[in-house]
């Protein structure tokens, strides 16, 4: 009789309880505020090289011209009759080049068109020398090895007591004006230089406000709104990977035979 009283209470019991059902839909019914943001890049910039400063592109292009690439853009032919094999730049020399960027003003900010598309040309007759040049610790020398606090340093750029960038003895127009460092530490206690000396690291090129460069500061033309022609900050080395880009691994330039996207260059 007590068995036969405990499940008829059990039965009772589980009788009372609420049934709950859900859908395949229903997580979507919540009205939670969202914490997170997909960007998605369409620009065809993630199919761009990546400038790693610590790889001597100009050692780059004439390990593969010795295995044979053929420089298709600057011509010369094959292996060692390419037009760049053993002519670079120095590749710590800082350079302003020239090139076909664009540049739009908004509300006193610059934004400029991306100088790493690696099927941009590049034209050395658009490219003047600085006689700066710039170490891997972001020290600034001139051609005969001199410092800029040195006398006699005959660099076209220097630094002021304030540590900003000086090309000819002015600061650089615009919102260009930038410091040789500019350390910011982020929470995970990285470090990272956002001056020019870390951003000619990477991604390798400053733009530098300048419509047109001038023998002097006062020759210099500040860049206008809708400028197409610009002035960038280059260390040699960058200018040597563009170089590099010219090479494929045949005498064709299909894509898929590009000497930088299947060549590297650890190889050698």
């Amino acid at each position: 009789m007590k068995k036969l009283l405990f499940y008829i209470l059990l039965f009772l019991l589980i009788g009372d309880l609420p049934v709950y059902s859900t859908g395949d839909t229903d997580i979507y019914l919540q009205n939670v505020k969202p914490n997170a943001m997909i960007l998605v890049d369409t620009s065809g910039s993630m199919d761009f090289g990546v400038y790693e400063h610590t790889v001597d592109y100009g050692a780059f292009y004439d390990w593969a011209s010795d295995l044979g690439d053929c420089d298709m853009i600057a011509g010369g032919g094959c292996g060692s009759s390419n037009y760049f094999y053993n002519n670079h730049y120095d590749k710590n020399e800082i350079l302003l080049v020239k090139g076909n960027i664009g540049v739009t003003i908004q509300n006193g900010v610059t934004f400029t068109g991306d100088p790493g598309d690696p099927d941009y040309i590049w034209y050395t007759s658009n490219i003047i020398e600085t006689n700066s040049y710039i170490d891997d610790n972001g020290n600034i020398t001139d051609g005969s090895g001199r410092s800029i606090t040195d006398s006699g340093y005959s660099g076209r750029i220097t630094v002021d007591s304030d540590g900003y960038i000086l090309l000819d003895g002015e600061r650089l127009p615009l919102d260009r004006n930038i410091k040789l460092h500019d350390y910011v530490e982020y929470a995970d206690g990285t470090m990272v230089d956002l001056g020019l000396a870390g951003l000619l690291n990477a991604p390798g090129w400053y733009f530098s406000g300048f419509e047109a460069i001038g023998s002097g500061a006062a020759s210099h033309d500040v860049a206008e709104n809708g400028d197409t022609y610009i002035y960038f900050f280059i260390p040699g080395n960058w200018m040597n990977m563009q170089e590099m880009y010219n090479l494929y691994t045949e005498y064709t330039t299909n894509e898929d035979y590009r000497t930088w996207k299947t060549r590297t260059f650890s190889e050698a």
